[in-house]
């Protein structure tokens, strides 16, 4: 009897280090792709491929905070018409824009409100906004990789459009060695 349980509890931890290791897998590719690309357009592309192939967002936007009317200003959308720009604090974008704290409802019908609204980050302000509406049909629940990627879009999706804005503006990639030498001082 225990050599049997000794196999079932190898084959549960076997399969529990397989789905931690895609779990792992996914968040390296989803980061490497964000960061990979210096043109806007194709981390945005990027963008939309983690919602819809890692995530399985149906119909979502991607909003940047527009500084001088202090709006969110949708940049794309997936499965719907380019939505309207939304004053910071207003329904659940707004709200998430100006505080920067995730809305995460659990998988569920299309609404008027976004299920999942997720803060870009730059350092410590907002500086955009993922609001998912719909996921396809055969997302069935949120796992905890879900929220993982959700974690990962906060931190890195933002600093990966500026970092290529700011390349696509210079027309040079933002790392640089005027702009590192000299900033510590050599080792003694």
């Amino acid at each position: 009897m225990g050599d049997s349980d000794d196999g079932v509890a190898s084959e549960k931890l076997a399969e529990e280090l397989l789905r931690e290791n895609d779990k792992l897998r996914a968040l390296y590719v989803a980061t490497y792709q964000m960061h990979s690309a210096f043109d806007p357009g194709e981390v945005l592309r990027t963008l939309l491929e983690i919602l819809v192939n890692f995530v399985g967002a149906k119909t979502f936007a991607v909003y940047v905070l527009d500084d001088e009317p202090r709006l969110l200003r949708p940049v794309c959308a997936e499965g719907m018409a380019l939505p309207g720009a939304v004053a910071l604090g207003d329904g659940i974008i707004g709200r998430v824009g100006a505080t920067g704290e995730s809305h995460l409802a659990d998988v569920g019908p299309a609404g008027p409100e976004p299920r999942i609204c997720i803060p870009l980050r730059l350092a410590d302000r907002v500086a955009g906004v993922v609001a998912i509406w719909d996921f396809l049909v055969q997302k069935t629940g949120l796992l905890e990789v879900d929220f993982e990627l959700f974690h990962l879009l906060a931190a890195h999706a933002a600093s990966a459009l500026e970092a290529a804005c700011r390349a696509a503006e210079t027309g040079r990639s933002p790392l640089r060695y005027e702009t590192l030498a000299g900033l510590l001082e050599p080792a003694r």
